[in-house]
């Protein structure tokens, strides 16, 4: 997983991800092998439809299951990284994703602005 952090201001940070393509890969094999134990198909014995046919009928459903998780995860994951103390649920944009392809979004966060002190060894105490 790569993450650059740009500046937007004091406040707003952009992260910029990018994971690379076997997890994604790992990620969909794994949720299509789950589902095809589960899912009964006419003609079929339960667990033992070809996966050609699970993928043909299920692929878009699974893979936008997938990606939700998998960004969802690794925003978190990027989050911790950097030591971003993030105040609000950021947002995500520019979902780039093609087969055997990195994916890449990117993620708009506010966080705690950071208190700078002041000239204070100039100020002077009264008892």
């Amino acid at each position: 997983m790569e993450v650059s952090v740009e500046d937007l201001s004091s406040v707003k940070k952009m992260l910029h991800i990018e994971i690379p393509e076997d997890t994604i890969t790992r990620e969909l094999d794994k949720a299509y092998n789950d589902l095809r134990k589960k899912v009964k198909l006419r003609g079929f014995r339960p667990g033992k439809a070809p996966m050609s046919i699970i993928k043909n009928r299920f692929g878009e459903a699974i893979r936008a299951e997938v990606l939700d998780e998998v960004i969802q995860d690794f925003y978190r994951k990027a989050v911790d990284e950097k030591g971003l103390s993030v105040v609000a649920p950021g947002t995500i944009k520019d979902i780039q994703y093609h087969d055997d392809a990195p994916l890449k979004f990117t993620a708009e966060v506010e966080v705690e602005p950071v208190p700078e002190a002041a000239s204070y060894k100039e100020l002077k105490v009264v008892k």
